[in-house]
């Protein structure tokens, strides 16, 4: 249910309904209720979906899009919150350590855990500097056209450095 859901938000947005995932997942609106909770619940648990190795980079994008495109008040509070509460620190800093750590397990190479904590602190200023901050270059864009620059960015991240096999001519 959870995996239909998502492809769900990724196609339509966050305001996807119970009664379209439960047809979907072909199950009863009811049990989808019961099983993964509101539609706020389902979506937050879509999120956190660990990525699949060889869909990484389209799983991150889709997963950034979505939150880029959440329309709820919660990620101001939090922004705000982790820049100016010093008790909130410590639970953002775990969170975003978590996130981390399940794109670098999605990852191989030596480096993995440098190249997902750098994607995670892209994301992570890019929607400080677009919900918080308000730089110009974010808020006159379509959230669409914020992960299409970054594509480029997260597939060379994503795959990690070319290794000498890759550089040597065949």
């Amino acid at each position: 249910m959870l995996i239909a859901a998502r492809r769900l938000f990724i196609e339509r947005g966050p305001d996807t309904t119970v009664e379209t995932i439960a047809i979907a997942a072909g199950a009863d609106p009811a049990e989808v209720t019961e099983q993964l909770g509101t539609p706020r619940d389902i979506f937050m648990a879509a999120m956190r979906l660990a990525p699949d190795p060889d869909e990484l980079v389209p799983f991150l994008l889709d997963t950034f899009r979505l939150k880029l495109i959440d329309t709820s008040d919660e990620p101001l509070p939090t922004l705000r919150a982790m820049l100016t509460d010093p008790d909130e620190i410590p639970r953002v800093q775990q969170a975003a350590n978590e996130q981390a750590d399940k794109l670098a397990a999605a990852m191989s190479g030596a480096d993995r855990e440098v190249r997902a904590a750098v994607m995670r602190s892209i994301m992570l200023g890019v929607g400080l500097g677009r919900d918080l901050l308000a730089l110009r270059g974010l808020t006159s864009v379509s959230t669409d056209e914020i992960i299409e620059v970054l594509r480029p960015a997260f597939a060379a991240l994503g795959d990690g450095p070319p290794t000498l096999d890759d550089r040597l001519p065949d």
